[in-house]
């Protein structure tokens, strides 16, 4: 009840810069990603915003979304 009288407060709209902080720290220690960012600049952006979108405010999501991109990219998986 302590939040009653904020009924369109969603969460998930408080989180979008802690996404876009994790997103950018993971993008930038992950060595498959800053190799790619070189070659592919465009794409990588692409692929922040797309999970940023995706994401729809939920943390979790994000963290879940990186380690599997960084393990596709360390079996050599392909952006495409």
């Amino acid at each position: 009840m302590a939040f009653s009288c904020y009924p369109n407060l969603k969460i998930q709209d408080l989180n979008k810069p802690d996404i876009n902080i994790i997103i950018k720290k993971a993008f930038l220690e992950a060595e498959e990603i800053v190799h790619l960012s070189h070659d592919e600049p465009k794409a990588i952006q692409r692929l922040a915003d797309e999970i940023r979108y995706k994401a729809q405010g939920v943390l979790l999501w994000v963290r879940l979304v990186i380690i599997d991109l960084l393990r596709g990219f360390g079996n050599l998986d392909t952006m495409s």
